[in-house]
C-alpha cells in the first residue's frame, strides 16, 4: 500500500501513544475539472447528490468549518487539521476538532471526468451534523493513483461505510 507518509508524520504529535493513522485525506469541496455528476461547476455542494439532500452552505447541520480540511482516521477517532498555509506542498497543520469514530458513518462514491477521479465523502457525526467533501484520487495522465489513502479511509470505517449506489448519485 502506498500511503502519504509526509501527512502522516505531520499529525503524529496529535495522536495518543497507542494510536496509529488508519488513513489521512485532504478534503476539499472544489474538486476541479469537469465531473460527470457535478452540475454546478466543480463544487461537491453543487452536485445532484448534495442538491437532492438539501446540502448547501445554508444547511445548519453542515460542518462548513470543515469543508477544506485534512481528515485523519485512527482506530477510535477522526482528527481534523487545518491545511498548513506556509507549506508549498499540502500538509496538515493545526488540529481544529476531533470526533469519535465509533458513531460516525461514511457514505461515499467516486466521481470521474476529464481524466480525474475524486472520492466524494459524506460523513455523518454522532451529533447529527455532517460533512460533504471530496479528495483527488487520480489525475490526468497519471497511470496510478497518488496513493491508497482514499481506499484506506473507507476501510477504516468498516461496516459504517456504504458506497452510494449510482442511482442515488444522479438523481
Amino acid at each position: 500500500m502506498r500511503v502519504n507518509d509526509r501527512a502522516r508524520r505531520a499529525v503524529h504529535d496529535d495522536l495518543d501513544a497507542d494510536e496509529q493513522v488508519a488513513a489521512i485525506l485532504p478534503l476539499n469541496i472544489h474538486l476541479g475539472g469537469s465531473s460527470t455528476d457535478l452540475s454546478s461547476g466543480s463544487s461537491v455542494l453543487g452536485s445532484p447528490y448534495a442538491e437532492a439532500r438539501g446540502i448547501d452552505l445554508d444547511d445548519p447541520k453542515l460542518r462548513a468549518d470543515l469543508l477544506t480540511i485534512w481528515c485523519t482516521v485512527t482506530g477510535r477517532r477522526l482528527l481534523f487539521h487545518e491545511p498548513k498555509q506556509t507549506s508549498v506542498r499540502p500538509t496538515p497543520g493545526k488540529l481544529v476538532d476531533e470526533v469519535p469514530l465509533e458513531a460516525t458513518t461514511l457514505a461515499w462514491y467516486d466521481s470521474s471526468g476529464a481524466g480525474t477521479r475524486h472520492r466524494v465523502v459524506h460523513l455523518t457525526f454522532p451529533d447529527g451534523r455532517h460533512l460533504l467533501s471530496g479528495t483527488l484520487v487520480k489525475a490526468p495522465l497519471r497511470r496510478k493513483t497518488y496513493n491508497d489513502e482514499a481506499e484506506l479511509f473507507v476501510r477504516a470505517f468498516g461496516e459504517r461505510a456504504a458506497e452510494v449506489p449510482l442511482s442515488l448519485i444522479h438523481i
